[in-house]
């Protein structure tokens, strides 16, 4: 009975029977959605395809970055208190799964992926190495690991937020190159988006 109610909300069309000019409105309006239908399956679409791209290209590549090498929990926590009396600012992230590994960064910047071999970022800080265990950027939600969060990220690619740190992550620490993929989902896909 509740749900019946909700309809309720629709009362107020009634007045566009009344009124010439709304009716004109509300037919636009009508007639132009099966175009935006099918703007957004093409969207989709495109979305997917970069997608599945990206998932070829970048599976499992976004989840190593530097650790601090050699140091158990006792000297992990010295050596948190130590960076945060010195730098002020919280500049190693604690693992709540691997209590004794401490990812490493520099002050006020937060981790970010690297590479073991190619052309991708090294560990540049003393006493590190680069290994995997790391849930990946954004806390773990821009990956390309499955379809779902490829999308997701290629979504926020094409919204133009953000996009630029995703480029940076997969360009410059994974793989070269991979600049067109990014510049032509950016310029391709936004503009589709803006006709929206």
């Amino acid at each position: 009975m509740k749900a019946l109610r909700a309809f309720r909300v629709l009362r107020p069309l009634r007045l566009v029977s009344g009124v010439p000019s709304l009716q004109v409105v509300m037919n636009s309006i009508l007639k132009s959605m099966l175009p935006l239908f099918h703007i957004s399956l093409l969207v989709f679409f495109m979305v997917t395809i970069y997608a599945i791209v990206g998932l070829e290209l970048f599976k499992c590549k976004m989840h190593k970055t530097c650790y601090y090498t050699g140091t158990s929990k006792e000297q992990n926590t010295h050596l948190c208190i130590y960076m945060h009396k010195h730098t002020h600012s919280p500049c190693l992230y604690l693992l709540p799964n691997c209590p004794s590994d401490i990812i490493a960064t520099v002050e006020n910047e937060k981790p970010s992926p690297c590479a073991q071999a190619g052309n991708g970022r090294r560990c540049t800080i003393n006493g590190t190495e680069c290994r995997a265990g790391w849930a990946g950027p954004n806390n773990g939600i821009t990956h390309f690991d499955n379809l779902g969060f490829a999308m997701l990220t290629v979504y926020q690619c094409i919204t133009t937020q953000g996009w630029t740190d995703v480029l940076y992550w997969v360009l410059y620490y994974i793989t070269p190159y991979t600049h067109k993929l990014y510049i032509t989902t950016v310029l391709y896909h936004s503009d589709l988006l803006h006709l929206m």
